[in-house]
C-alpha cells in the first residue's frame, strides 16, 4: 500500500470567509463585443497561454498572460499579472517569473492589474464565436475563472493520436499473430486443437558431442 500524502492523520479544509469563495471562484462567460470599433478587434481564432504562481492560501493563480492571433501569428498579449492576493512563490522554474520581475513591472506599470482586467484584456480580442487554442486549456481557462464554449485542447488531441497509434499497433500485431498461426496450420505444424504436431522441433542438437562410429 502506498505511503499517505501527508504526515497528518485528516486532512484540513481551508476555511473560507463569507463570500470569499464566491468572489475568488466566480466563472464569466464571453459576452459579445460592444457594436462597431470592439468588433474590428475581434480575431476568429487565437492562441491562449497562461502561467500561474502559488498564492499563500496554497491556490493557483495566474501570474502571466499570452494571446497570439491563430492565423497572423501576430501577439496580440504578452503581459505579466500582478496578482490580487498575496503569492507564497511565482514557480519561477517552470513559469520563468520571479518576483523581482513582478515588482519591476508593477512600478513600471506594465503588467497588468488583477485577473478581472486580464480577463477583459482578452475580450478585447475574443468574442463567443472565437476559437480558442491551448495546451492543457483547463488550466488557462480556470486561472482567469473564464467559460469559453469553442475551445480546442492540443493536450486532448495529443494524448487522443497518441492512443489511436497504440491500438493501429496492438491491431497490427494481433493480425500478425493470427497471420503466423494460419501459416502454421497450413503447413500442419499446428494441428486444430492449438497443439504442435508431434515430434515437429524435436531432434534438434540431437546427437551433439558424440562420436561418429
Amino acid at each position: 500500500m502506498a505511503q499517505p500524502c501527508c504526515s497528518r492523520d485528516e486532512h484540513s479544509p481551508r476555511h473560507y470567509r463569507p463570500g470569499e469563495l464566491e468572489a475568488n471562484w466566480l466563472y464569466h462567460q464571453t459576452p459579445s463585443p460592444p457594436p462597431s470599433k470592439g468588433r474590428s478587434l475581434i480575431s476568429p481564432a487565437v492562441v491562449i497561454d497562461c502561467e500561474m504562481g502559488t498564492a499563500d492560501s496554497g491556490e493557483t493563480e495566474l501570474i502571466r498572460l499570452s494571446l497570439i492571433d491563430f492565423y497572423s501569428g501576430r501577439v496580440l498579449l504578452d503581459k505579466l499579472v500582478f496578482p490580487d492576493c498575496k503569492m507564497a512563490h511565482y514557480n519561477t522554474r517552470f513559469s520563468g517569473v520571479s518576483r523581482a520581475m513582478m515588482n519591476e513591472a508593477r512600478r513600471a506599470r506594465t503588467c497588468i492589474f488583477g485577473r478581472a482586467k486580464a480577463r477583459q484584456e482578452v475580450w478585447r480580442f475574443v468574442g463567443p464565436d472565437t476559437i480558442v487554442v491551448g495546451h492543457g486549456a483547463n488550466g488557462d481557462m480556470s486561472s482567469l475563472r473564464w467559460i469559453h464554449h469553442t475551445v480546442i485542447d492540443t493536450l486532448l488531441l495529443e494524448q487522443n493520436w497518441v492512443r489511436r497509434q497504440e491500438l493501429i499497433e496492438e491491431r497490427r500485431l494481433k493480425e500478425e499473430a493470427l497471420q503466423k498461426e494460419k501459416e502454421a496450420r497450413e503447413a500442419g505444424i499446428i494441428l486444430d486443437d492449438g497443439q504442435l504436431l508431434q515430434g515437429e522441433g524435436e531432434g534438434e542438437g540431437e546427437g551433439e558431442g558424440e562420436k561418429s562410429p
